[in-house]
């Protein structure tokens, strides 16, 4: 991993994997978050978008976030959701909540306080689709 970025991934149920991702997502990081979520091989076997399965992207430790790594979360996204599975975030850094709202994202990405909370879908605020600063 490059600039004091790395992942770690583990299997929950055997049926949902979780993204633990640490540091800095831009650019550079970028195509190793998208081997991990879209590749499987690296991050714990099996394909991704089996169906039924759900992958948790844990951002807590994420340091700085650009632009970057959103292709590849609206990427993994789309893959989980055509297989039946789904895709949820947590994170709880207001950048990461300002960057989601600028791009338009924020309503397809909910923020999820914990790893248990994405699990059992429990957003920590109301989904909104609206785009506009709060």
């Amino acid at each position: 991993m490059d600039v004091g970025s790395g992942y770690g991934v583990k299997v929950i149920l055997a049926r949902h994997r979780v993204v633990t991702a640490s540091g800095e997502l831009d650019l550079v990081t970028a195509e190793d978050l998208r081997f991990d979520l879209l590749g499987g091989i690296r991050a714990g076997g099996g394909a991704m978008g089996a169906a039924g399965r759900g992958l948790v992207v844990d951002l807590l430790e994420v340091t700085f976030m650009d632009c970057a790594p959103l292709g590849v979360l609206c990427s993994a996204r789309a893959r989980a959701e055509h297989s039946g599975g789904w895709l949820r975030l947590v994170y709880a850094q207001d950048r990461i909540t300002r960057l989601l709202t600028v791009t338009g994202l924020r309503g397809q990405f909910p923020r999820h306080a914990t790893v248990a909370d994405a699990l059992a879908n429990r957003p920590a605020e109301p989904v909104t689709g609206g785009s506009a600063l709060r």
